[in-house]
């Protein structure tokens, strides 16, 4: 399936990040599928800018990586070339014709931080004049050509300062500096549009690309095949179970809110890292390949009955990855901040516990646990819970073994009476509640709900 193996490379495989957008390109025209796109918040705003009836002005994208610069450079150049290729160079070049007529150079730089020198190297004599040109015509009330440049936020200033000392440069970056301190997008009398992609919403970004990945057409292929019940998109496959309860509102609702929790914590999430978390949650699974499952891997991890390690939700939080491939992705290491499955209450362990066997709890467990046939009750989970239940019985016997010697030791050498003894007891019961509290949070109560 040429779909799924292509929203693999939206997940947490190994990659060069500074040629993302190159290699998700690549890989849609080797598998012959259309690349998930919906329209970035800022389109309207960066394309008008090369409207005929505008006036010539450069425009600065900035912000973090895979905040979808790139992007909208490729979509600047369609506009103005009508060709949907073409942007591969560091550096490309076109007109714009504006209201008088006048057709105006264009220089696209789709990636500051590739066109610049490396480690410390000196500028290119050319590189280096071009931008000065680029500082000299912000000022320029009538400028003769204009810019569009691409660069992460610390990438620009850094650019700049590495650039020969002169007076147009030396104003154009405490421009830069002004307007991504102050979070804005012109200065009264520079003929420049700044564009911070990193302070737009999570959230937001997350409504667009959800809908754009659940609604691409690969899905259709996958629907249309005549999958049996161990195959791929077969009625017990996971990729399709996780699909389909991504569509589920409620699933919807609650990813949303762990985006705007980012918002307001300032932990912006840029679109590469959404759609990691969208293929990681349908694919992820920890014995697949770089821990993402393909099509052929459904058939065996059926029949061994390893379904429930692909739930989608454990794989929200990157549960699938090694700990050290987790911590090192943006998107996991905002969500484990929260702590969610870290914790847990009484309540919830009686119902994953006992609630099979007391009344007390058997309605909420039949309705949590035992209906989800993927990730709820199946005998992986029977297993650890008897497994819990028969540890925590030995630990019990051990430690009112160690009370009871305890007691009969104090009373012999130290003469103490029977209410020591009774609490002592109770310390090791609490003891040992206290460490049922924490296998409980390593194990069958501990996973993401």
């Amino acid at each position: 399936m040429n779909w799924i193996k292509f929203i693999r490379q939206y997940g947490p495989i190994p990659r060069n990040d500074n040629m993302y957008d190159e290699s998700i390109q690549r890989a849609a025209r080797k598998r012959v599928v259309r690349p998930i796109v919906f329209e970035h918040p800022s389109h309207h705003s960066v394309l008008s800018i090369f409207d005929v009836q505008r006036e010539p002005t450069s425009v600065i994208l900035t912000g973090t990586a895979g905040d979808g610069k790139t992007h909208l450079c490729r979509e600047v150049w369609e506009k103005l070339t009508g060709e949907s290729g073409g942007l591969n160079e560091p550096l490309v070049q076109t007109t714009c014709t504006y209201a008088d007529g006048q057709k105006v150079p264009v220089h696209i730089i789709k990636d500051l931080s590739e066109w610049a020198p490396q480690g410390g190297a000196t500028w290119d004599p050319a590189k280096e004049h071009l931008l000065q040109r680029l500082c000299r015509s912000i000022f320029d009330s009538r400028p003769s050509e204009v810019f569009l440049v691409a660069a992460n936020d610390g990438q620009l200033i850094e650019s700049w300062r590495r650039l020969a000392d002169d007076p147009h440069v030396s104003r154009a970056r405490k421009v830069f500096e002004t307007l991504l301190v102050e979070d804005r997008q012109e200065l009264p009398g520079i003929n420049l549009k700044f564009f911070n992609l990193s302070r737009g919403s999570s959230a937001g970004l997350f409504d667009r690309a959800l809908d754009a990945f659940l609604h691409h057409e690969g899905w259709e292929e996958c629907r249309n095949r005549s999958a049996g019940e161990q195959d791929f998109f077969g009625v017990n496959c996971p990729v399709r179970h996780n699909y389909e309860l991504l569509q589920r509102d409620l699933v919807r609702k609650r990813l949303r809110a762990l985006l705007e929790l980012c918002d307001f914590n300032d932990l912006h999430v840029p679109i590469r890292q959404i759609l990691l978390l969208l293929s990681n949650a349908v694919l992820g699974h920890p014995d697949a390949k770089d821990c993402l499952m393909r099509p052929a891997d459904i058939p065996a991890l059926i029949q061994r009955g390893a379904v429930s390690k692909a739930s989608l939700y454990n794989n929200i939080f990157g549960g699938n990855l090694p700990e050290n491939r987790r911590e090192a992705i943006t998107v996991f290491d905002y969500l484990d901040r929260f702590r969610i499955g870290h914790e847990t209450t009484n309540r919830i362990d009686n119902i994953l516990i006992f609630g099979e066997a007391d009344e007390k709890f058997r309605a909420h467990f039949d309705m949590l646990v035992a209906s989800d046939r993927f990730y709820g009750a199946d005998d992986q989970y029977r297993a650890a819970q008897l497994e819990y239940l028969e540890g925590a019985d030995d630990e019990s016997k051990a430690v009112q073994r160690r009370a009871d010697h305890c007691s009969v030791e104090g009373s012999r050498g130290r003469g103490q009476d029977e209410g020591r003894m009774s609490s002592t007891r109770d310390l090791g019961g609490d003891l040992l509640q206290l460490e049922g509290q924490v296998r409980r949070n390593d194990g069958v109560g501990g996973a993401p709900a």
